[in-house]
């Protein structure tokens, strides 16, 4: 006999944590059909209140829209996602937290073109038609009044892509912008550039400039150091000063490693 699948229950969306919302639209999407269900019964047995909000719902979820929004959202959900795990090991720096926003990045880019969502129109096209909801329909044409220079030529989208595409992309953008934003503006990549200077072993007097509390000392220091600890990375050179006895005081390069 075949084994079903465990159902999937629906997950709430936390306002605060990303790693929460890519569970609760695939729970969602998991349980479209059985959402609806659930909605039609409620408006139709349930107090009047709730009965109205159960109906304007599944106004909402019958709608072919409604569940292209969903599955438009989850591959960026999913980078986020990941991104965000990324970021709260226990052993992250500030290096591999760069290279993995760029990494992020590539991906949400490579979610901007036009087979991307061409691709995500026919799945959601597909169950949509397999859930018997209402089809995804362009608007009504418009036509740009004579008056003001027209003509009869319509001004809306010809496509279902051409309608919806822009907010796609609309998303798309501000999720990069918003990762561009706060990895260059703050001072996270001065402190990969501490990174960089440890691990090379060479002194660079801009870098140090914007941290008042490293030594000038360091130019001298910093050589010496790189002799007796040829490390390259930010976690070697943790695990040499962890496996020092005591770290004399001339040695400021263990205060930059302590602050990454």
């Amino acid at each position: 006999m075949e084994t079903l699948p465990s159902p999937i229950s629906l997950k709430p969306i936390c306002p605060t944590q990303w790693l929460t919302r890519k569970s609760a639209v695939l729970s969602v999407l998991d349980n479209y059909e059985n959402i609806l269900t659930a909605l039609h019964k409620a408006s139709s047995t349930f107090g009047t209140d709730t009965a109205a909000r159960a109906s304007g719902l599944a106004n909402n979820f019958v709608q072919g829209k409604c569940l292209l929004g969903l599955v438009a959202a989850l591959p960026i959900l999913q980078c986020l996602e990941g991104f965000n795990k990324s970021l709260q090991g226990s052993k992250q720096t500030v290096d591999r937290m760069l290279s993995a926003a760029e990494a992020v990045k590539i991906e949400l880019r490579e979610l901007r073109t036009d087979t991307a969502f061409r691709s995500i129109v026919s799945k959601a096209e597909e169950d949509i038609e397999k859930m018997n909801l209402e089809p995804l329909a362009l608007p009504r044409r418009r036509k740009i009044p004579k008056r003001v220079g027209g003509s009869d030529a319509s001004a809306s989208p010809s496509t279902i892509e051409e309608l919806y595409r822009p907010e796609f992309f609309c998303v798309l953008d501000k999720a990069i912008g918003s990762m561009d934003k706060y990895f260059t503006s703050t001072d996270l990549a001065a402190y990969a550039n501490i990174t960089d200077m440890l691990c090379k072993g060479v002194y660079n007097e801009s870098v140090v400039q914007k941290f008042p509390e490293l030594s000038r000392d360091l130019e001298q220091e910093l050589p010496f150091f790189s002799r007796q600890f040829p490390m390259r990375t930010l976690t070697e050179i943790h695990t040499a000063f962890k496996d020092i006895p005591s770290v004399p005081k001339v040695l400021v390069a263990g205060n930059i490693s302590r602050k990454l």
